[in-house]
């Protein structure tokens, strides 16, 4: 089969490869249809997320049960699923206070795609409580998405309530960025605020034509800061950066209302540093909170994902969002860095 290997710092290499063999009773393989690349895959190739040489990259996983496990209970051959990355053991204190992507059990297998081999391959090995079913009126090539949707809904639930008086900031207008406007925009907060750099991707943030949804610079945000120098209640009740980039953090930092909560979600490099005095925290009761991965969020995102299909909301012309065959993921992944897409999708079979 055909498999996308990290080889190396910089590196990505199609492979053939064996077609993984089950080798526990509780694990399945599944046929991939389809499998995303995300901006964590593109830090794995730069060498700025560590994962082991030759491992198969891909977390985002959407296909179909090909075989099961003598022990499988959930699924049988044909089932069409969605791919949880993450493994938990459900009995360590982690697991039990519903906190699976800290587990500490020993022999839960790595992450797929972030540990051990993932699927952006032919067949992918998983353990069945790590497959969610899929409607069957929701194509693969949507389901896909279900991975990051759910991490965007994990960092929803990670800020305070949003509500129809709330004041959102969002740092990134990439394709994380965007979806999570969507999903703001559900609870009709008072102001909504995209901010992004890449000229590229505000050009597709304006196309798209978000009711109520407001598209800055930087820049302008600055300046925006500095008009309301004298204003005690002007700033943003909650300001989500999905960049990782320290100046996006920062700003957004600078940028909180009293009681503001700063939730960090995008991927930043180890020596990242963001300067704030402890005061600016104590005297405005700030909140500064993060979001790693999905718990729980899986069922609730093949819900979201599906909803925005039928919505007209995934419209994959006006996302940016391109398939490519997985021949060509070197021009996929070029592209992809350019920002001339907000994703790359891999068709597999």
């Amino acid at each position: 089969m055909k498999a996308i290997k990290y080889t190396g710092s910089g590196i990505l290499e199609l492979k053939h490869v064996p077609i993984p063999k089950i080798s526990q009773p509780t694990d399945v393989l599944v046929k991939v249809e389809f499998a995303g690349f995300c901006a964590t895959d593109l830090e794995i190739k730069e060498g700025h997320y560590f994962v082991p040489v030759g491992t198969t990259l891909g977390h985002e996983i959407a296909g179909s049960i090909e075989e099961v496990g003598s022990e499988c209970k959930l699924f049988t051959k044909g089932d069409r699923v969605i791919l949880n990355p993450h493994g938990f053991c459900n009995s360590c204190k982690h697991c039990s206070e519903r906190l699976p992507h800290f587990c500490l059990g020993k022999n839960v297998a790595p992450p797929i795609g972030l540990g051990s081999d993932g699927g952006i391959a032919n067949f992918v090995i998983a353990q069945e409580r790590r497959c969610v079913s899929i409607p069957p009126d929701l194509p693969f090539e949507r389901a896909v998405l279900t991975e990051p949707v759910s991490c965007i809904l994990h960092s929803l639930s990670r800020g305070r309530p949003i509500n129809n008086e709330s004041r959102v900031l969002i740092m990134g207008g990439g394709f994380i960025g965007t979806l999570a406007t969507f999903c703001i925009s559900e609870h009709s907060p008072r102001k909504i605020v995209v901010c992004e750099i890449c000229p590229k991707r505000i050009e597709n943030l304006l196309a798209l034509n978000m009711p109520n949804v407001t598209i800055v610079t930087p820049a302008e945000l600055v300046h925006e800061k500095e008009t309301h120098i004298k204003d005690a209640a002007y700033g943003y009740d909650m300001v989500f950066d999905y960049t990782g980039a320290d100046s996006a953090i920062q700003l957004g930092f600078n940028l909180l209302a009293t009681r503001g909560c700063l939730i960090l979600f995008g991927i930043m490099q180890d020596s990242s540093t963001v300067k704030f005095k402890p005061t600016d925290i104590l005297y405005k009761e700030l909140t500064i909170t993060a979001s790693l991965s999905s718990p729980h969020q899986m069922l609730a995102a093949v819900n979201k994902v599906n909803q925005f299909c039928k919505s007209g909301l995934l419209n994959f012309n006006k996302l940016q969002i391109r398939i490519f065959p997985v021949e060509e993921y070197e021009e996929a992944i070029n592209l992809f860095k350019s920002h001339n897409y907000t994703k790359v999708i891999f068709k597999m079979n």
